[in-house]
């Protein structure tokens, strides 16, 4: 199955959207044909509540909004092209920065959110839901801290494509933390 993690900053409500989902998708209006790489003032993208990760949304409401800051996803092509290479990906985060499995991980998520680097996003399902702005800086600092320690660790058998998913994910958190967010589905 394939993943879209999807980064949009300077985000500003257009149309509340009176009919919440219980699950969270951000998408381009493709109706309107207004997408275009260069031009992220005409792109939309809406919001719906996931009631079961809501401490992940930063009270942002549902809705469609207009992004007038930077746009950016990871598609197809890059490492976290699909669930398995995500949650492959962040088994690996988790054994370096942390000495554990993402599993350990999850099995004392309490723990890990607030006490350890990158335990918002390890411990965050990433199945069609997003992350605000406030979480985004976190994770986003995480990225930029733990950067040169994790490819010290990395420098005897680097791993490029890990690599370059490590600094695409960073791009997104560093987006959604300017007033936006970071949504996968």
């Amino acid at each position: 199955m394939s993943l879209t993690i999807t980064a949009a900053s300077h985000i500003r409500l257009i149309d509340a959207n009176t009919n919440q989902d219980r699950y969270v998708r951000l998408y381009l209006d493709r109706r309107t044909g207004y997408f275009k790489a260069g031009t992220p003032a005409t792109v939309l993208v809406q919001l719906v509540t996931n009631r079961a990760c809501a401490n992940y949304t930063d009270n942002l409401r549902p809705g469609v909004y207009q992004v007038s800051g930077q746009y950016f996803d990871i598609r197809t092509g890059s490492y976290h092209a699909s669930y398995t290479n995500y949650e492959s990906w962040l088994e690996k985060l988790a054994q370096l920065a942390l000495g554990v499995s993402r599993k350990y991980v999850l099995a004392h998520a309490a723990h890990f959110q607030a006490e350890t680097p990158f335990g918002l996003l390890l411990t965050y399902s990433s199945v069609e839901d997003f992350i605000g702005l406030n979480h985004s800086r976190c994770i986003a600092a995480d990225f930029a801290q733990y950067a040169k320690q994790l490819n010290q660790k990395l420098s005897c058998g680097a791993d490029e494509r890990w690599l370059q998913g490590y600094k695409q994910l960073w791009q997104a958190f560093t987006i959604g933390a300017a007033q936006g967010v970071v949504c996968f589905g």
